[in-house]
C-alpha cells in the first residue's frame, strides 16, 4: 500500500526514524513556524505537509525498518536458519530440528548458559499464540522460556527459549 504523502515528506519521516525518534519525538518536530502560522491564518499560504503526517505514517515506517532489520531472508524458515548461523558464530548454543511438517528451535546465549548452570531453581513458562509457525505462517507456534530468579533484582530472568509447533 502506497502512502498518500509526498516522497519528500516520507523521506523526512525516514530520516527521523533512522535517528531513533518515535512518534512522540517526531510529533514534537511537527510544529509550524511563525511564518507558516501567519500564512495559514491569512489564507495566503498552502497547508504545510507536516499537518498531514499522522501516527500511522510514522508507525508504518518504523515497522518496515524493524522488519528489514529482523529478517535475514523473506522465507521465515530460511530467515531462522540464517539467524541461527549468525548466533552460533557468537557462541550461542543452538538447537534446530526443522522438517517438512514440524519444527523445534531453541537458543541460549553464552551469558544465559552461565546463569543457567548457577541457577538453584528454574521455571518453565509456556506461551501460546505469540508466535507463528516457520513451516506454515497460518499456524500458531508455542514459545517456551526457562526462567530463573535474578539474585540482584529478585525478578525472573530468561535463560533459554524454545519455539515449536507442537504442544
Amino acid at each position: 500500500v502506497r502512502s498518500k504523502l509526498p516522497e519528500k515528506t516520507l523521506e523526512w519521516i525516514r530520516k527521523h526514524v533512522d535517528n531513533h525518534l518515535d512518534w512522540e519525538n517526531i510529533q514534537e518536530q511537527l510544529r509550524l513556524t511563525e511564518e507558516q502560522l501567519t500564512a495559514l491564518e491569512d489564507g495566503t499560504g498552502p497547508l504545510p505537509e507536516v499537518l498531514r503526517i499522522k501516527h500511522h505514517h510514522v508507525n508504518n515506517i518504523i515497522v518496515n525498518k524493524q522488519s528489514k532489520l529482523a529478517r535475514k531472508h523473506p522465507i521465515d524458515k530460511d530467515s531462522v536458519i540464517n539467524w541461527f548461523h549468525e548466533l552460533s558464530t557468537q557462541g550461542y548454543r543452538i538447537l534446530q530440528h526443522i522438517m517438512d511438517s514440524t519444527f523445534v528451535i531453541s537458543w541460549v546465549s553464552p551469558r544465559q548458559v552461565k546463569l543457567l548452570q548457577e541457577a538453584n531453581e528454574i521455571c518453565i513458562d509456556a506461551t501460546h499464540k505469540t508466535c507463528k509457525s516457520i513451516i506454515n505462517s497460518k499456524d500458531d507456534a508455542y514459545l517456551f522460556s526457562i526462567v530463573a530468579r535474578n539474585a540482584i533484582t529478585g525478578r525472573g530472568y530468561p535463560l533459554a527459549f524454545m519455539i515449536t509447533d507442537k504442544e
